[in-house]
């Protein structure tokens, strides 16, 4: 296993991770905001509805505009689990609630969930 490998699964121990349902259930009710942290490409490719796109190379610096709310509940996924677990980890330690999609957008495209974009 290589470093990047182990500091994942480090991160993730640390991190909730919530399942398809469990996200689709929370949006459903407004009680959380979902971010999309991959490409504005791959966002426009295929995304979940009503997702923000903010890419993980800027998260940091656009969060508290995107999402002016700091005690908000934000959601992160990305294609699967890299990205929105280091930038979960980030927000985290900034002081706000960020939390992952398991297994990201594959993970809700398999669990039959709408998905919207040019794919």
């Amino acid at each position: 296993m290589d470093r990047y490998e182990r500091h994942l699964q480090h991160l993730e121990a640390a991190l909730p991770h919530l399942d398809p349902t469990a996200v689709q259930a929370l949006l459903k009710r407004g009680e959380a905001v979902l971010v999309d942290v991959r490409e504005p490409d791959e966002f426009a490719a295929a995304h979940i509805p009503g997702a923000l796109n903010l890419p993980r190379f800027r998260l940091e610096a656009r969060i508290e505009t995107a999402v002016p709310d700091p005690a908000a509940r934000l959601i992160l996924y990305c294609g699967s689990r890299g990205r929105s677990t280091l930038a979960a980890a980030t927000l985290r330690d900034m002081g706000l609630d960020a939390m992952v999609l398991k297994g990201g957008l594959r993970a809700w495209e398999e669990a039959g969930l709408a998905v919207e974009g040019a794919k």
